[in-house]
Protein backbone atom coordinates (compact mmCIF):
# COMPACT_ATOMS: atom_id res chain seq x y z
CA UNK A 1 0.00 0.00 0.00
CA UNK A 2 2.87 2.15 0.91
CA UNK A 3 4.37 1.56 -2.25
CA UNK A 4 1.16 2.45 -4.06
CA UNK A 5 0.79 5.90 -2.52
CA UNK A 6 4.42 6.52 -3.20
CA UNK A 7 3.70 5.75 -6.87
CA UNK A 8 0.54 7.77 -7.33
CA UNK A 9 2.91 10.95 -5.75
CA UNK A 10 5.06 10.32 -7.72
CA UNK A 11 2.66 10.32 -11.26
CA UNK A 12 1.04 13.16 -9.82
CA UNK A 13 4.51 15.42 -9.43
CA UNK A 14 5.00 14.03 -12.84
CA UNK A 15 1.73 15.67 -14.47
CA UNK A 16 2.31 18.90 -12.49
CA UNK A 17 6.04 19.09 -13.68
CA UNK A 18 4.64 18.49 -17.39
CA UNK A 19 1.75 21.02 -17.27
CA UNK A 20 4.01 23.81 -15.59
CA UNK A 21 6.68 23.06 -18.06
CA UNK A 22 3.96 23.09 -21.00
CA UNK A 23 2.31 26.80 -19.60
CA UNK A 24 2.29 29.50 -22.13
CA UNK A 25 5.09 32.18 -21.38
CA UNK A 26 3.83 36.09 -21.84
CA UNK A 27 6.74 38.12 -21.43
CA UNK A 28 6.12 41.84 -20.86
CA UNK A 29 9.19 44.50 -21.29
CA UNK A 30 9.28 48.28 -19.87
CA UNK A 31 11.45 50.64 -18.15
CA UNK A 32 11.13 51.66 -14.79
CA UNK A 33 8.04 53.43 -14.38
CA UNK A 34 6.23 53.11 -10.92
CA UNK A 35 3.80 52.78 -9.86
CA UNK A 36 2.71 51.60 -13.42
CA UNK A 37 5.33 48.97 -13.42
CA UNK A 38 8.82 48.11 -11.62
CA UNK A 39 11.20 46.25 -12.12
CA UNK A 40 9.35 43.07 -11.26
CA UNK A 41 10.67 41.80 -8.27
CA UNK A 42 10.78 44.05 -5.19
CA UNK A 43 8.77 46.62 -6.87
CA UNK A 44 6.25 45.05 -9.22
CA UNK A 45 3.90 47.90 -9.86
CA UNK A 46 0.20 47.58 -10.22
CA UNK A 47 -0.21 46.75 -14.07
CA UNK A 48 2.11 43.88 -13.44
CA UNK A 49 -0.21 42.60 -10.69
CA UNK A 50 -3.60 43.14 -12.82
CA UNK A 51 -1.56 40.75 -15.44
CA UNK A 52 -0.66 38.27 -13.32
CA UNK A 53 -3.73 38.04 -11.69
CA UNK A 54 -5.86 38.05 -14.74
CA UNK A 55 -2.99 35.64 -16.74
CA UNK A 56 -1.91 32.78 -14.20
CA UNK A 57 -5.13 31.59 -12.84
CA UNK A 58 -5.55 30.79 -16.61
CA UNK A 59 -2.09 28.45 -16.80
CA UNK A 60 -0.05 31.61 -18.48
CA UNK A 61 3.69 32.35 -16.67
CA UNK A 62 4.32 36.00 -16.71
CA UNK A 63 7.82 37.37 -16.86
CA UNK A 64 8.63 40.86 -16.99
CA UNK A 65 11.95 41.94 -18.30
CA UNK A 66 12.94 45.47 -17.52
CA UNK A 67 14.19 47.42 -20.59
CA UNK A 68 14.68 50.70 -21.82
CA UNK A 69 11.62 52.09 -23.34
CA UNK A 70 12.49 52.42 -27.01
CA UNK A 71 14.29 49.29 -27.00
CA UNK A 72 10.89 47.73 -25.49
CA UNK A 73 8.66 48.97 -28.24
CA UNK A 74 11.17 47.78 -30.82
CA UNK A 75 11.92 44.58 -29.32
CA UNK A 76 8.32 43.47 -28.53
CA UNK A 77 7.28 44.67 -32.61
CA UNK A 78 9.86 42.68 -33.91
CA UNK A 79 8.13 39.92 -31.58
CA UNK A 80 11.04 39.53 -29.11
CA UNK A 81 8.67 40.13 -26.18
CA UNK A 82 4.66 39.65 -26.06
CA UNK A 83 3.80 43.01 -24.65
CA UNK A 84 5.11 46.71 -23.25
CA UNK A 85 3.50 47.87 -20.28
CA UNK A 86 2.06 51.67 -19.55
CA UNK A 87 1.88 52.27 -23.44
CA UNK A 88 -0.70 54.55 -24.70
CA UNK A 89 -1.86 53.95 -28.26
CA UNK A 90 0.45 57.00 -29.18
CA UNK A 91 3.34 55.25 -27.88
CA UNK A 92 3.03 52.28 -30.40
CA UNK A 93 0.04 53.31 -32.76
CA UNK A 94 0.60 49.06 -34.79
CA UNK A 95 0.15 47.45 -30.91
CA UNK A 96 -2.69 45.37 -30.34
CA UNK A 97 -4.54 47.24 -27.76
CA UNK A 98 -6.95 46.01 -25.38
CA UNK A 99 -10.68 47.18 -25.35
CA UNK A 100 -10.64 47.78 -21.55
CA UNK A 101 -7.77 50.41 -20.68
CA UNK A 102 -5.59 49.72 -17.64
CA UNK A 103 -4.95 52.88 -16.04
CA UNK A 104 -4.82 56.66 -17.26
CA UNK A 105 -1.81 58.99 -17.25
CA UNK A 106 -1.42 63.09 -16.68
CA UNK A 107 1.45 65.00 -17.70
CA UNK A 108 2.72 67.43 -15.73
CA UNK A 109 6.35 69.12 -14.98
CA UNK A 110 8.33 69.16 -12.07
CA UNK A 111 11.09 72.00 -11.51
CA UNK A 112 13.66 72.85 -9.11
CA UNK A 113 12.31 74.04 -5.92
CA UNK A 114 12.03 78.14 -6.08
CA UNK A 115 12.24 77.77 -9.66
CA UNK A 116 9.68 80.46 -11.19
CA UNK A 117 9.61 78.49 -14.43
CA UNK A 118 5.76 77.02 -15.37
CA UNK A 119 5.01 75.18 -18.72
CA UNK A 120 2.72 77.98 -20.79
CA UNK A 121 2.85 76.46 -23.83
CA UNK A 122 5.85 75.26 -26.28
CA UNK A 123 7.28 78.99 -26.00
CA UNK A 124 8.11 78.78 -22.39
CA UNK A 125 10.27 75.75 -23.00
CA UNK A 126 12.41 77.89 -25.48
CA UNK A 127 14.08 79.60 -22.09
CA UNK A 128 15.00 76.27 -20.91
CA UNK A 129 16.56 72.33 -21.26
CA UNK A 130 13.60 70.11 -20.42
CA UNK A 131 14.51 66.36 -19.09
CA UNK A 132 12.14 64.05 -21.56
CA UNK A 133 12.58 59.87 -22.48
CA UNK A 134 13.39 58.79 -25.77
CA UNK A 135 10.22 57.19 -27.59
CA UNK A 136 7.84 58.31 -24.55
CA UNK A 137 4.40 60.13 -25.66
CA UNK A 138 3.57 62.91 -23.77
CA UNK A 139 0.87 64.97 -25.35
CA UNK A 140 0.34 66.17 -28.58
CA UNK A 141 1.67 69.67 -28.70
CA UNK A 142 4.41 68.14 -26.77
CA UNK A 143 5.64 65.75 -29.39
CA UNK A 144 5.04 67.59 -32.19
CA UNK A 145 7.75 69.76 -30.27
CA UNK A 146 10.14 67.13 -29.36
CA UNK A 147 9.42 65.55 -33.23
CA UNK A 148 11.71 68.33 -34.23
CA UNK A 149 14.55 67.43 -31.81
CA UNK A 150 15.07 71.38 -30.74
CA UNK A 151 18.74 71.84 -28.88
CA UNK A 152 16.91 72.59 -25.68
CA UNK A 153 15.77 68.89 -24.90
CA UNK A 154 18.05 66.22 -22.59
CA UNK A 155 16.92 62.92 -22.94
CA UNK A 156 17.01 60.74 -19.73
CA UNK A 157 18.64 56.79 -20.18
CA UNK A 158 19.19 53.42 -19.25
CA UNK A 159 16.00 51.57 -17.48
CA UNK A 160 15.28 54.33 -14.95
CA UNK A 161 15.43 57.70 -16.97
CA UNK A 162 13.22 59.04 -14.97
CA UNK A 163 15.68 59.47 -12.06
CA UNK A 164 18.50 60.26 -14.46
CA UNK A 165 16.59 63.41 -15.39
CA UNK A 166 15.96 64.12 -11.51
CA UNK A 167 19.31 64.44 -10.94
CA UNK A 168 20.06 66.54 -13.74
CA UNK A 169 17.19 68.56 -12.36
CA UNK A 170 18.55 68.87 -9.00
CA UNK A 171 22.30 69.34 -10.18
CA UNK A 172 20.98 72.62 -12.40
CA UNK A 173 21.73 70.60 -15.69
CA UNK A 174 17.80 71.17 -17.06
CA UNK A 175 15.43 73.50 -15.97
CA UNK A 176 12.37 70.94 -15.90
CA UNK A 177 11.27 67.69 -16.13
CA UNK A 178 8.17 66.23 -17.76
CA UNK A 179 6.11 63.20 -16.82
CA UNK A 180 3.19 61.14 -15.30
CA UNK A 181 1.82 62.64 -12.09
CA UNK A 182 1.94 59.48 -10.14
CA UNK A 183 5.08 58.72 -11.45
CA UNK A 184 6.87 62.19 -10.70
CA UNK A 185 5.21 61.53 -6.86
CA UNK A 186 6.57 58.14 -6.09
CA UNK A 187 9.91 58.57 -7.43
CA UNK A 188 10.59 62.34 -5.63
CA UNK A 189 9.36 60.25 -2.56
CA UNK A 190 11.85 57.18 -3.26
CA UNK A 191 14.76 59.62 -4.52
CA UNK A 192 13.94 61.73 -0.64
CA UNK A 193 13.64 64.88 -2.92
CA UNK A 194 10.82 66.62 -1.36
CA UNK A 195 11.85 69.90 -0.52
CA UNK A 196 14.43 69.98 -3.23
CA UNK A 197 11.89 69.59 -6.55
CA UNK A 198 8.59 70.70 -7.29
CA UNK A 199 6.00 69.43 -9.16
CA UNK A 200 4.21 72.56 -10.81
CA UNK A 201 0.87 72.84 -12.70
CA UNK A 202 -0.08 72.89 -16.58
CA UNK A 203 -3.12 73.47 -18.46
CA UNK A 204 -4.10 72.41 -21.88
CA UNK A 205 -3.39 69.01 -23.37
CA UNK A 206 -1.19 68.22 -20.48
CA UNK A 207 -3.83 67.50 -18.17
CA UNK A 208 -5.93 66.02 -19.93
CA UNK A 209 -5.65 61.89 -18.81
CA UNK A 210 -4.44 59.50 -21.47
CA UNK A 211 -5.25 56.12 -21.45
CA UNK A 212 -3.07 53.47 -20.71
CA UNK A 213 -2.65 49.48 -22.20
CA UNK A 214 -0.67 46.55 -21.90
CA UNK A 215 -0.10 46.66 -25.48
CA UNK A 216 0.62 43.52 -27.36
CA UNK A 217 3.03 42.89 -30.32
CA UNK A 218 1.85 43.31 -33.79
CA UNK A 219 3.68 40.20 -35.35
CA UNK A 220 2.40 37.56 -32.93
CA UNK A 221 -0.89 36.34 -34.26
CA UNK A 222 -2.49 35.36 -31.00
CA UNK A 223 -2.64 39.12 -29.70
CA UNK A 224 -5.53 39.48 -30.15
CA UNK A 225 -6.84 36.60 -28.04
CA UNK A 226 -4.15 37.81 -25.39
CA UNK A 227 -5.47 41.52 -25.52
CA UNK A 228 -9.19 40.18 -24.97
CA UNK A 229 -8.64 38.17 -21.79
CA UNK A 230 -6.63 40.84 -20.44
CA UNK A 231 -9.54 43.32 -21.34
CA UNK A 232 -12.59 40.61 -19.76
CA UNK A 233 -10.09 40.04 -16.88
CA UNK A 234 -10.16 43.86 -16.17
CA UNK A 235 -14.00 44.04 -16.53
CA UNK A 236 -14.52 41.22 -14.31
CA UNK A 237 -11.59 42.35 -11.49
CA UNK A 238 -13.80 45.61 -11.35
CA UNK A 239 -16.68 44.03 -10.35
CA UNK A 240 -15.34 42.21 -7.70
CA UNK A 241 -13.14 44.24 -6.47
CA UNK A 242 -10.11 42.85 -6.59
CA UNK A 243 -8.84 45.68 -9.09
CA UNK A 244 -9.30 48.41 -6.23
CA UNK A 245 -7.56 45.95 -3.45
CA UNK A 246 -4.56 45.93 -6.23
CA UNK A 247 -4.94 49.68 -6.42
CA UNK A 248 -4.85 50.39 -3.02
CA UNK A 249 -1.42 48.80 -2.40
CA UNK A 250 0.11 51.51 -4.25
CA UNK A 251 -2.28 54.63 -2.71
CA UNK A 252 -4.04 55.03 -6.05
CA UNK A 253 -8.17 54.69 -6.54
CA UNK A 254 -9.88 53.47 -9.66
CA UNK A 255 -9.40 55.81 -12.73
CA UNK A 256 -13.24 55.52 -13.92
Amino acid sequence: MRFRIVSLTAVCLTILTAWASAAETLTLKADFWMPFNGDGKEESGYMLDIAKSIFEPKGYKIEFAMTPWDKSIAEVRNGKGNAIVAASQSDAPDFVYPAEEEGTSVQLFCVKNGSPWRYSGIASLKTIKLGVIKDYAYFQELDDYIKTSPAGLVFGTGDTPLQSNLTKLVQGEIGAVVDDKSVLKYTISKMNLQGKVAITAASGDAVKPAKLFIAFSPKNPKSQEYAKILSDGVIAMRKSGELQKILAKYGLTDWK
